[in-house]
């Protein structure tokens, strides 16, 4: 009976999911509270699987980013530079610091991390798109479609270039450009929050 209970018990500790397996399952249940619109509930998944895994780039921008929607600005910019000591380039979280500091009025910094990223890392296209959303933003519009396309040559699939073109396409009054572009970054990511927002808009239009 005794070694009937310890086989039970082996057995039932083999079925546990793995650390790994716990932290993608978080994810995924945040993600899907954060398309929902439940930002709070999906912070507190974030978190858990932060508990778990504390050096995950993408758990500490996941993290970060829902921290960023509730209004906790300081607790999500540590976290945004926490994931990005572990993942320079990561594209998405640069992204995320940057919006930050320009809500935060702090546009001198937003600058100078966009700069020098582009800087030290010409051959990246997501440095590139990243530094044309900042000269959209800025209203110079002919050198910010000069850096995203130079994004999309180097990467035809760069989503924020996709996206910062589209943007440029709808000031400029083309309409069906932008939406062509939108349904590209949706054919590789179906559940691309702002391409889908954009998209829905334009198709509202019509």
């Amino acid at each position: 009976m005794r070694v009937s209970w310890v086989l039970l018990l082996v057995a039932l500790a083999g079925c546990a999911p793995s650390v790994p397996e716990q932290v993608r399952r978080l994810n995924e249940e945040g993600l899907t509270l954060l398309r929902q619109g439940n930002a709070a509930e999906a912070q507190a998944r974030f978190e858990e699987a932060a508990r778990l895994d504390p050096n995950d780039p993408v758990v500490l921008y996941n993290l970060a980013n829902a921290a960023h929607q509730n209004g906790e600005f300081a607790q999500a910019e540590q976290l945004y530079r926490d994931s990005l000591r572990h993942q320079p380039d990561f594209a998405p979280c640069r992204h995320g610091l940057a919006l930050l500091l320009l809500q935060t009025n702090r546009y001198d910094e937003a600058r100078a991390m966009v700069t020098d990223w582009v800087r030290q890392r010409p051959d990246l296209a997501d440095a590139h798109a990243e530094y044309g959303w900042l000269l959209r933003e800025e209203g110079d519009l002919p050198a910010a479609q000069a850096h995203l396309q130079k994004a999309l040559e180097m990467d035809p699939g760069c989503q924020r270039a996709l996206i910062e073109l589209g943007i440029l396409y709808e000031t400029y009054d083309y309409p069906d450009r932008a939406r062509a572009l939108y349904e590209r970054v949706l054919r590789r990511d179906p559940s691309q929050p702002e391409a889908l927002v954009r998209l829905t808009a334009l198709r509202t239009r019509r």
